[in-house]
């Protein structure tokens, strides 16, 4: 969840730096409106009633009520359980992995730390516990989203732009699949109406910065990691 935190501050100083307009248009908005949403969704709904299901269901095979103070036997059920929400975060496309993990990590310490100290925890006082930490989390996700772009109280602003077809199946003629396409045509579209030269920031090596060159060869605009945009800019 943190793996590009140096890259975006990185970007944001620069920003403040140079004074540089920073936006973000209506199509990166909606596409990060869907996958917040998504993410929270997986983190508050799936992962809370899996982990719920998944003890009740362990205490049902082995026969005992779920009820009883919670064993070591539960924590391997849960590690059975989050390897498959490992396998399911992978499939939704969505930056679950780290959430999940830092979801496992803190079960485990907070169970093992509970045995260790000889505490009698159940299953329904756990739960308790495992809601207040994904409160916390997706608020550590929410949050930042929200002063960034719902509030526009960080570096970047909303702006609306019309893009141009033509440009968009160029695009698409280059293997750039949607939303990325329009993200970029929208991009173009404000270089072109502004007379500004424009840097499309992102961390999509695989999909858009792989193909950086060809990009600015064809639609005539830069895609560059955060740590180099300013350097784009400057040129």
């Amino acid at each position: 969840m943190k793996e590009n935190t140096s890259r975006i501050e990185k970007v944001k100083k620069d920003v403040n730096t140079y004074t540089i307009p920073c936006y973000i248009c209506d199509s990166v908005r909606l596409e990060c409106d869907k996958k917040i949403e998504n993410t929270l969704n997986f983190l508050g709904t799936i992962v809370r009633e899996s982990v719920k299901f998944a003890l009740e269901e362990s205490r049902r095979i082995r026969r005992i009520s779920v009820d009883s103070p919670i064993t070591s036997e539960d924590i391997i059920a849960l590690e059975k359980l989050f390897s498959s929400l490992y396998g399911a975060a992978r499939a939704t496309q969505l930056p679950l992995l780290s959430p999940i993990r830092i979801i496992e990590e803190w079960v485990v310490a907070f169970l093992g730390e509970k045995l260790g100290q000889g505490s009698s925890t159940s299953i329904s006082q756990f739960l308790v516990e495992l809601i207040k930490k994904l409160l916390a989390l997706t608020s550590s996700i929410q949050d930042p989203y929200d002063e960034l772009v719902t509030f526009e109280t960080s570096f970047a602003r909303k702006i609306t732009v019309i893009v141009d077809q033509p440009i968009v199946d160029s695009l698409h003629g280059m293997g750039i699949h949607e939303p990325d396409a329009t993200h970029i045509a929208s991009a173009v579209a404000h270089q072109t109406n502004n007379n500004e030269k424009t840097v499309f920031v992102t961390l999509d090596y695989d999909s858009i910065i792989a193909k950086q060159n060809e990009i600015k060869r064809v639609v005539n605009i830069v895609c560059s990691d955060p740590l180099y945009a300013i350097y784009h800019l400057t040129q």
